[in-house]
């Protein structure tokens, strides 16, 4: 009697079925570790964005001493508070061409504490303002 040896035994279906459960569970693992990843990388960018859209209103703004704002911005709470830092300072700029005009100017710099969710940040920004100049009379000597 001849036996029929081209089949699979039973050892060998089951091995092969947990390898490939084993591979199924790998790959499943692998892409929730990737949407958890991608979804973190979402928020971080999306804070990342908000906060550069909040610096970049509050810079644009003519800013003085002791202002302070809060608000809202894509879901995300932030705060800012500015103070003097230096001032006094005068500038002479002798042609209209340049950023600031022609004339005598003076100097502020203000410090900017943001605030975006928990995170603190300290921002810089220069603002000129612009002196009168003042006319210096020689008097007469009387003869």
């Amino acid at each position: 009697m001849k036996m029929n040896n081209k089949g699979f035994t039973l050892i060998e279906v089951l091995l092969s079925l947990i390898i490939l459960v084993v591979a199924i569970v790998s790959i499943n693992a692998a892409f929730k570790q990737f949407v958890m990843y991608k979804s973190k990388m979402d928020k971080y960018k999306n804070i990342y964005m908000t906060t550069l859209s909040i610096k970049d209103m509050i810079i644009s703004k003519k800013l003085t001493e002791n202002t302070a704002g809060s608000g809202e911005l894509n879901g995300i709470k932030y705060s800012y508070k500015v103070s003097l830092a230096a001032k006094g300072f005068t500038v002479e700029s002798d042609t209209e061409t340049s950023s600031i005009g022609k004339g005598n100017f003076e100097l502020y710099l203000y410090k900017i504490d943001l605030k975006v969710g928990n995170k603190k940040y300290t921002l810089y920004k220069t603002q000129f303002k612009k002196v009168k100049e003042f006319e210096f009379q020689i008097p007469h000597k009387r003869r």
